[in-house]
């Protein structure tokens, strides 16, 4: 048997991706650590434009996704955006159940207050802008 066959846990370098810490574990970990369907996304962000005037609060932000590659893609757009802006990615999780009630809330709130969909026979009506 290779050595490498032996080992349990410990480091390797992918070329593409730099290095990795690696374990075995059980079937049942791993099954309660991938990303569900179902999991609501928070990137965390630090936003450093001044929240008092004292000069000691910043923001933290939290920009929910529904999904991870939605997630993925929030927080790109932001460090790509950091050069210009003062708001820098600080991480992302999938959010506490609090979080998610609290958003399934706010989400049906603005939602309700969207404007509808309207016909092309509607949109002809509207007073011209």
């Amino acid at each position: 048997m290779d050595k490498r066959d032996e080992i349990e846990s410990g480091w390797a370098i992918d070329p593409r991706l730099g290095l990795y810490h690696f374990e075995h574990v059980s079937k049942e970990f791993a099954e309660d650590h991938i990303c569900k369907e179902n999991d609501v996304y928070v990137v965390e962000t630090i936003n450093w434009t001044l929240a008092d005037e004292e000069g000691k609060t910043v923001h933290f932000n939290k920009y929910f996704a529904f999904d991870l590659n939605a997630a993925i893609a929030i927080a790109v757009e932001i460090q790509l955006a950091s050069s210009s802006i003062p708001e820098n990615f600080a991480g992302i999780r999938v959010a506490t159940q609090e979080e998610f009630d609290i958003l399934t809330n706010v989400y049906e709130s603005f939602d309700s207050q969207m404007p509808k969909a309207i016909s092309d026979d509607e949109a002809k009506l509207l007073p011209e802008a």
